[in-house]
């Protein structure tokens, strides 16, 4: 492993190595105060991303939740709890179905076709300036079936507001920046006062939202950010031999612990017809001396290529491990 190019890592992201809940960056900043304004001429219109059941996302909190089926446009999602959901491609609508350890509940959703809502088919392709808008109804009950059912209705107002390059646990990206108002009713009149702002980072390379902020007028919520720490593949989706898998998996620990940022790492199975390439990209050091590498991971199979981001943090046993619960 090289150290030409180590910078220090945040004590946050350590925190999350080691199994806290912690963010990969101090503090929580505006959505304005995050990365690089990027001229969005250079931007391809993006498509809604696309799933693939097995592959499994890290997130900054240690949360991660893994891609169970991909029927359609709807995906089926299950968390690091067993608790599952579901619900469209396009994140900016909330799962139409989910379930945790005490409630159960489902959401539909009615687009706007109001003179000023924006287009009614939503916001992707995603391209500077585009919007919609639209009513998000709700409710729940006890898992278990007892108790009151509880309803809700809220709703959205969301748009695409340019394109930055941002950096989070994952590496750095070009991406898109969505905003969403959300007001606490269906009414969406401008004389009601919004209870939350969101905004996504949505980075095409990737194929998914890199950094999501959440914040809220209430002063009893606390705001949220919530980054990407790593995108892994299900490598039984590329093969099933258990040697070509091993050989997988080693190509993955040698790169970062002994190629130097940039130099890539390639393995070939003539048999199953695969490349897994993997790149270190960035290598980042903490003061106590635990050490970090940003990557990048291509597998290409059967004709179709993937890339898989992340960063893994060497442990004391020499293996190196992506940090998730």
């Amino acid at each position: 492993m090289d150290n030409t190019n180590i910078i220090p890592l945040q004590k946050s992201l350590i925190a999350a190595v080691v199994g806290v809940a912690a963010l990969i960056l101090s503090g929580c900043a505006g959505p304005n105060s995050v990365g690089t304004p990027l001229s969005t001429s250079a931007m391809a219109p993006a498509p809604l991303p696309a799933y693939y059941p097995g592959d499994s996302y890290v997130y900054s909190d240690g949360t991660w939740e893994q891609v169970e089926e991909v029927n359609g446009a709807r995906v089926s999602w299950v968390n690091y709890q067993g608790s599952p959901s579901s619900g469209p491609a396009d994140f900016i609508y909330p799962r139409s179905e989910w379930q945790n350890s005490k409630r159960r509940g489902e959401r539909w959703f009615k687009q706007d076709t109001g003179l000023f809502a924006g287009s009614a088919t939503g916001l992707w392709p995603l391209k500077d300036g585009n919007s919609t808008s639209f009513n998000e109804y709700g409710r729940s009950v006890a898992k278990n079936g007892g108790g009151l059912e509880s309803t809700y209705d809220n709703y959205w107002r969301c748009s695409v507001d340019g394109a930055k390059s941002v950096s989070v646990g994952a590496g750095t990206f070009d991406s898109w920046r969505i905003t969403c108002t959300r007001y606490s009713d269906d009414s969406g009149s401008a004389r009601k006062r919004p209870w939350e702002y969101r905004t996504w980072y949505y980075a095409p390379d990737v194929n998914h939202w890199i950094l999501e902020l959440r914040d809220y007028t209430s002063k009893g919520k606390e705001d949220r950010r919530k980054e990407l720490v790593a995108v892994m593949p299900d490598l039984t989706r590329y093969t099933r031999d258990r040697q070509v898998l091993n050989a997988m998996k080693r190509n993955f620990q040698q790169a970062l612990e002994e190629n130097s940022s940039g130099t890539k790492a390639s393995y070939t199975s003539s048999k199953d017809k695969l490349t897994v390439t993997t790149t270190p990209i960035k290598t980042l050091k903490h003061t106590d001396g635990k050490v970090c590498r940003q990557y990048k991971q291509v597998i290409a199979a059967a004709g179709d290529t993937h890339a898989y981001y992340g960063i893994a943090c060497r442990e004391s046993s020499g293996g190196w491990k992506i940090p998730r619960r």
